[in-house]
């Protein structure tokens, strides 16, 4: 009976230990791999909705990063207006007055010393 025992357990006759398989599909088998299967499906799922919302989210970070460098760029334009009006502005007082006057202050000029630079303070 023992050998009859281990043969239907997996075991060969001859006792050296060889597995077999036996193909029986027991009700616990199917339902166990049902649950496998329906977790499965339902991380997919789960998975492509996340997608989705990021996919959306990404949208609405491309239309506010165009929109702020429309902002980036109307500023840059404007800093250049800025500059170009300062430098007529210089270029203009140095032609009409060649003595700027110099307003002197005890931290600009202490700042200025140390740049080399010469320019008048307003």
């Amino acid at each position: 009976m023992d050998r009859k025992r281990k043969a239907r357990d997996g075991f060969s006759a001859s006792g050296g230990g060889v597995w077999s398989f036996r193909r029986e599909v027991t009700l616990g088998h199917v339902l166990q791999l049902l649950a496998v299967i329906g977790m499965a499906m339902a991380a997919w799922n789960n998975l492509q909705k996340e997608l989705v919302r990021i996919g959306q989210e990404l949208g609405q970070l491309n239309v506010a990063q165009v929109k702020i460098s429309g902002h980036m760029e109307d500023l840059a334009e404007k800093s250049r207006e800025y500059e170009y009006r300062l430098k007529y502005l210089e270029n203009v007082g140095v032609r009409i007055s060649n003595d700027v006057p110099v307003i002197k202050d005890q931290k600009a000029n202490g700042e200025r010393q140390g740049t080399g630079s010469s320019r008048s303070s307003f």
